[in-house]
């Protein structure tokens, strides 16, 4: 059977072991979701529908999974971590609009907290991002950021937290 403290699921005959993580994207919203990722184990196609979430031999919930074929990766959306507060603000004081001429220069500074609200530490990635330039007519410049962070291609940007019980860590972005 599945192992004590794992998340897996039911699906027609499948148990299927999940790996379980917080995902938190403040820009986009202010709920961390908690997040099961898990492979299809057998040699059967998973079928679009219902599946059921059992986490310990509890029941969680139900949910709907997308076809998914032998070995493939999937991940199922479980809910809000309620335990996780999220704040994303414009630093008024460092952020600027300047026109002259032709150009408008825009100046933000981005301030996001996380904060664990739970005794108990806890692990999560944290998304932001920063615009990409797609042609000509928009250049960005002047990108810090803090903690240090790369952006990838799209200008994505992903942090692996560890948050200590009643912990709060804050990121900066401005461009």
């Amino acid at each position: 059977g599945p192992s004590r403290g794992m998340p897996w699921i039911r699906g027609g005959s499948a148990d299927l072991t999940a790996q379980h993580r917080i995902f938190a994207v403040p820009e986009m919203s202010l709920n961390a979701a908690r997040i099961a990722d898990l492979t299809n184990s057998t040699r059967q196609a998973l079928l679009p529908g219902r599946v059921s979430l059992f986490l310990g031999g509890a029941f969680l919930g139900l949910t709907e999974t997308d076809f998914v074929a032998p070995g493939e990766g999937f991940a199922l959306y479980l809910g809000v971590a309620d335990h996780i507060k999220l704040s994303r603000t414009l630093d008024k004081k460092r952020s600027a609009l300047t026109r002259g001429g032709s150009k408008t220069r825009m100046q933000v500074s981005f301030l996001a907290q996380v904060e664990n609200l739970s005794d108990q530490s806890v692990g999560l990635q944290l998304t932001d991002r920063i615009p990409v330039s797609e042609g000509d007519e928009v250049r960005v410049s002047g990108v810090r950021i803090q903690p240090d962070g790369k952006p990838d291609a799209k200008g994505l940007l992903h942090w692996e937290l560890n948050l200590a019980g009643k912990q709060t860590k804050e990121f900066r972005i401005e461009y």
